[in-house]
């Protein structure tokens, strides 16, 4: 990613990988790695994340595309493992490694084909000035609350296009 630094240069600092479905790797320029959503690679049918990092959140404990911390190898022995669903029911913020994590409570699509939606949470943070969101695995339109938490974010991670993600309609709002 690019910052500018006032001087009319810019600056590259950040890198963000994408491996499929929500899954990221965000590297800050110290090398600190972030990885975000991990899936489970036989049943989303994305190839297994090989990279190692030093923080795992997830937005979800019960949905196997959103919550394979398991699946994910430190890179100096054990990464940090964040549920971000247990963030948000528990102050909406941690703060691990130097970077601190904000949460707020969502839901997969209402109009869930089982009727029963997976409560999950979508989150932000920041890493070398910029500042990320992930939505999780939210399937409708944002609630004005979840709207605002999202605010002044320089990079937006979310799956859109339809059913059971966000339509691209309700992004646009």
């Amino acid at each position: 990613m690019r910052a500018h630094d006032g001087s009319g240069r810019t600056n590259f600092r950040m890198k963000l990988k994408w491996y499929g479905q929500a899954a990221f790797a965000v590297t800050a320029e110290d090398g600190l790695r972030i990885v975000t959503d991990p899936y489970t690679p036989e049943t989303s049918g994305y190839v297994p994340m090989l990279d190692r990092a030093d923080v795992v959140i997830t937005s979800s404990d019960t949905d196997s595309f959103h919550c394979r911390s398991d699946l994910i190898k430190g890179k100096d022995g054990d990464a940090i493992r964040i549920n971000a669903l247990d963030v948000a029911a528990n102050g909406g913020e941690r703060t691990e490694q130097g970077i601190t994590f904000h949460a707020i409570e969502a839901l997969e699509a209402l109009t869930h084909r089982d009727g029963n939606p997976d409560r999950n949470a979508m989150y932000r943070f920041m890493v070398d000035g910029i500042s990320v969101g992930h939505m999780g695995d939210v399937g409708n339109a944002l609630t004005p609350e979840q709207i605002d938490f999202f605010s002044g974010v320089d990079v937006l991670l979310v799956l859109a296009g339809g059913f059971p993600t966000l339509p691209l309609d309700d992004l646009r709002r």
